[in-house]
């Protein structure tokens, strides 16, 4: 989401979000990688007074460390530590390490919850207004617990490209993925699921 926006706001030629890209291209991209680039965007964010839908708000510091940055960070280290052989070995240790991965797991989720407010829509049709000035763009949401996408429809002022993905703030402002995102769109190249995949 981070990246998108920046994209959409001219603003992606951040070197932390410029090294993401390389590892994306590369077919390699870490939680570090993850996190940096979304630190990056949203310092870049909050340098030129943008609120991003949320973002900047989520995001801030907070005394004692429990916000949003803190637990991505202490995610990171525990999975570094476990990953090159620092991980639990008794009993004990397992417990005491899922017990923290899980606080903050939960932690971090309760400081994405903004989140739920934003769609990811996967633009395919794109319709012409006459009567108002904007265009009308259909096609599956891709948020939601039914296994099929959600059939979705916005306005915007603005053509988007058809097969592109595209991030739907509460105001119904689009940001259409460009650039950065656009690597993205192509990993998981999402689309409406076949009667034979979907079975």
């Amino acid at each position: 989401m981070s990246l998108a926006l920046a994209a959409d706001r001219g603003r992606a030629n951040v070197p932390t979000v410029n090294q993401w890209k390389a590892s994306v291209a590369r077919g390699g991209v870490s939680l570090r990688h993850w996190v940096g680039a979304f630190k990056a965007a949203i310092e870049d964010f909050r340098q030129h007074g943008d609120a991003v839908a949320g973002l900047v708000e989520a995001a801030a510091r907070k005394k004692g460390g429990t916000d949003l940055i803190a637990d991505l960070d202490q995610l990171i280290t525990l999975r570094n530590k476990i990953r090159h052989g620092a991980g639990p070995r008794t009993r004990a240790e397992f417990e005491r390490t899922l017990g923290r991965s899980k606080r903050l797991m939960l932690s971090s989720l309760s400081g994405c919850a903004f989140l739920a407010t934003t769609r990811w829509v996967l633009a395919e049709q794109l319709r012409w207004l006459p009567d108002t000035g904007r265009f009308r763009v259909s096609g599956p949401s891709l948020m939601g617990d039914h296994p099929d996408f959600a059939p979705a429809t916005f306005d915007t002022a603005h053509p988007l490209a058809g097969d592109r993905l595209c991030l739907v703030t509460p105001q119904e402002q689009p940001a259409p993925p460009r650039r950065h995102l656009h690597l993205v769109n192509q990993m998981i190249r999402c689309k409406r699921p076949s009667s034979e995949r979907t079975a």
